[in-house]
């Protein structure tokens, strides 16, 4: 993927339901890329961009890295709720509650 100079809508999309068929650092690399590239050409996709966030934060979660995890999906959010997407919200909630009392008892 590193070079790759365009991706499309399509494939930002297909990479992120296949994200987690790779290694958790050619992973996070992939979706830095795709987020930075959304940012860039395609600023109005914010339910996608929310998805890949989603994504990265579960990254995070595999990596026992619950503390950035909880504040990065707390970020998520607001933009979550601007978007309507409530399914998403409960699962980042989720995600949250999950990380918080992991990091409780390490």
């Amino acid at each position: 993927m590193h070079k790759v100079k365009v991706l499309t809508i399509t494939d930002i999309s297909i990479l992120n339901a296949i994200i987690f068929a790779f290694d958790t650092k050619t992973a996070k690399k992939m979706l830095n890329k795709a987020i930075n590239f959304l940012n860039t050409n395609y600023p109005f996709m914010e339910s996608l961009k929310a998805n890949l966030l989603i994504n990265q934060a579960g990254l995070q979660m595999q990596e026992h890295k619950f503390k950035a995890t909880a504040i990065d999906l707390t970020r998520i959010k607001p933009m979550l709720k601007d978007l309507g997407q409530y399914n998403k919200l409960i699962v980042v909630d989720a995600r949250i509650a999950i990380c918080k009392k992991i990091k409780r008892k390490l």
